[in-house]
């Protein structure tokens, strides 16, 4: 019942073939990607490689109707076809994204190169399918995983209130789909909430009961007492024309108890700095979630199912977010540098450090601002320090700042 159910929620024909790229252990790959397309009279193929450029290049051989993968996939698969630019598209008829939310920027680039629709969905394995995207002529929102189908879909706060429409909050669930609890009694009581259950996913509804998905519960960044999600963040960066892929994480910060910078990958080596990315991000978002520290990688850490790490990257990259000592190169550096020591507290502060990574904050990074503006005679507001948070960086900001008033 709930198979031949899932059939008729699939946009497919008995013509239809498709690539499969799912790990073949998930309820996604089984249930929906192998049964019901089988069910429906389709077929598809799980490629025993399932890395992008294989994806590929069997795409130019089998000729698929559409290919089901994670974003990552995606977007691995839509640099790898603009590379080429012999490999035919043309026999597909929509692309299907799950496991991890799509962001507009990138299901509009995938729309654009492909020429065909992205099918979003959103379920767990748990739960089975939760909300999908019709393809045209239905209806659908950019970034949206679609509306609710067959199941009660709430938007909860922490106190077990539901949120109305706008309101950000954890999705929970009630259905037919939803399996009846865990085995351990323990893990079963945290997982529902007066018979919802809980995704532990981040969302919102928007217009027209459209689902949003925000991130994950447990990567909320806590900054100060603000709560800042990284997915926001990870999609400002990526309206970036240089950016690939984006992970915005925590990092420790004595006073604010969490900081936030963000991993990038670069569609080319060196066509964006890591300030002017943030430059970019304070021009998308309000200034307390734009990361104090970006950093240019080569790949992002992803689990099995194409998932961003998120936990591991403040790890792996500790040493990157740690600026080498370089002394101050001028009287203006040497300035900022000595204000940045003597409000926090430190011994000797360099040329390329951070303010914020060295443990400043809103507080005395406003002491810093004020004691630069009676040195030098200028009015630089509190927020420039955030925009350039380096010795470096500001010291130029205040070497401006001075010749104008001179």
């Amino acid at each position: 019942m709930r198979i031949s159910s899932r059939a008729r929620l699939n946009p497919l024909v008995a013509s239809d073939r498709g690539i499969c790229a799912a790990p073949t252990f998930t309820s996604s790959a089984v249930e929906a990607g192998l049964l019901s397309t089988l069910a429906s009279g389709a077929s598809v193929m799980f490629p025993r490689d399932p890395s992008p450029e294989r994806i590929v290049d069997h795409m130019g051989t089998l000729r698929p109707t559409y290919v089901w993968a994670n974003p990552a996939v995606h977007v691995a698969m839509l640099e790898a076809v603009i590379d080429r630019k012999s490999i035919s598209t043309t026999s597909l008829r929509f692309l299907r994204s799950g496991s991890s939310a799509l962001p507009a920027v990138l299901q509009e680039n995938l729309e654009a190169a492909f020429g065909v629709p992205v099918m979003q969905g959103y379920g767990m394995t748990e739960t089975g399918v939760i909300a999908r995207n019709p393809l045209p002529p239905g209806e659908r929102r950019p970034g949206s995983v679609g509306k609710p189908l067959g199941m009660q879909v709430r938007i909860m706060t922490p106190s077990g209130e539901f949120l109305p429409r706008g309101g950000v909050g954890e999705i929970v669930v009630k259905g037919p789909g939803v399996m009846s609890g865990y085995e351990d009694p323990e893990v079963n009581r945290l997982a529902f909430r007066d018979g919802w259950f809980r995704t532990g996913d981040l969302g919102y509804f928007g217009d027209d009961d459209f689902l949003f998905l925000s991130g994950r519960l447990h990567d909320t960044i806590n900054r100060g007492g603000r709560q800042v999600s990284p997915a926001e963040i990870d999609t400002a960066l990526l309206a970036h024309p240089a950016v690939l892929e984006a992970a915005a994480f925590a990092v420790p910060h004595p006073s604010l108890g969490e900081d936030i910078a963000a991993a990038v990958v670069l569609r080319e080596p060196r066509t964006a700095s890591a300030q002017e990315l943030r430059e970019h991000a304070f021009a998308h978002l309000a200034g307390f979630k734009v990361p104090t520290a970006v950093v240019l990688v080569d790949s992002l850490p992803k689990n099995a199912l194409g998932k961003v790490q998120r936990s591991v990257l403040a790890d792996a990259l500790r040493e990157s977010l740690r600026a080498g000592f370089l002394p101050p190169r001028d009287a203006e550096e040497g300035l900022v540098a000595g204000f940045f020591a003597d409000v926090l507290g430190l011994e000797r502060v360099g040329a390329l450090d951070n303010f914020f990574e060295l443990g400043g904050d809103s507080l005395s990074g406003t002491r810093v601002v004020a004691r630069i503006n009676s040195a030098r005679g200028v009015d630089l507001p509190i927020v420039s320090l955030f925009e350039m948070p380096t010795v470096a960086d500001f010291a130029r900001v205040v070497r401006g700042s001075t010749r104008a008033n001179s």
